[in-house]
């Protein structure tokens, strides 16, 4: 496959060897496309073989296979992607990796400190699993929503997918949210749970957060009550 012509203040151009071996460049080879202009106008004209050629490229298996790739028969604003089909995206992040690689590096993470943290791929999942099963015992399955107030931390990341694994929707809370915005958020979404932590530091001071989410929780009336307890 050929570039386009590349601009003379271009931040990074690849050499003919990277781009010849190339992800990008076996998959344009492998549809007959000469050039990188070919490949983007074909996506463009023929999304639907698009993205179903970038599904067979990327090995994606769906647990449920779909009937079509793209539906916009009520119109492109309403598309409907891959419709019929399921996959979890646990078992494509981590699961699928922690299988083949499980000593390969998944997650590293570095403190305001310089401390550093590393996960390998089985260590995430073992971490993603544990974060599953005590959802499990909860009460949370398909379809339930769940929030995730957390700083950027490891955990965070297990937390996505342990809720990922059972179905269920996860809803990135900001950490710097006060209890107010926080209590939007959940009752919004109807979250069944709230995933926070104690608090994490942030320029050398330590923020509360476990205290913020229990304020936030004293602003949502209970499960078949309509009344806030905000100030209460």
């Amino acid at each position: 496959m050929q570039l386009d012509h590349v601009p003379d203040d271009s931040a990074w151009i690849p050499s003919e060897r990277f781009l010849r071996e190339s992800r990008v460049a076996a998959f344009a080879d492998r549809h007959g496309l000469a050039t990188l202009a070919e490949l983007r106008a074909r996506s463009i004209a023929e999304p639907e073989w698009f993205w179903g050629a970038v599904v067979d490229e990327l090995g994606l298996r769906f647990d449920t296979p779909y009937e079509r790739v793209l539906d916009d028969s009520t119109g492109i604003t309403w598309s409907r992607w891959f419709r019929g089909g399921r996959l979890n995206a646990a078992t494509w992040c981590c699961d699928r990796w922690a299988a083949e690689t499980p000593t390969a590096t998944a997650v590293v993470w570095e403190g305001e400190g310089g401390e550093v943290i590393e996960w390998t791929f089985a260590h995430l999942r073992e971490q993603a699993d544990a974060a599953a099963a005590h959802l499990a015992d909860l009460g949370v399955g398909m379809g339930d929503a769940v929030g995730i107030f957390c700083p950027m931390v490891p955990e965070a990341i297990a937390a996505i997918l342990g809720v990922a694994k059972l179905g269920a929707l996860f809803v990135p809370v900001f950490s710097g949210y006060g209890a107010e915005a926080i209590a939007l958020r959940l009752a919004d979404s109807d979250a069944r749970v709230l995933i926070t932590a104690d608090g994490f530091s942030r320029r050398g001071s330590m923020v509360d957060m476990l205290s913020t989410a229990r304020d936030a929780a004293r602003c949502l009336p209970s499960r078949g009550d309509s009344s806030d307890g905000c100030g209460g």
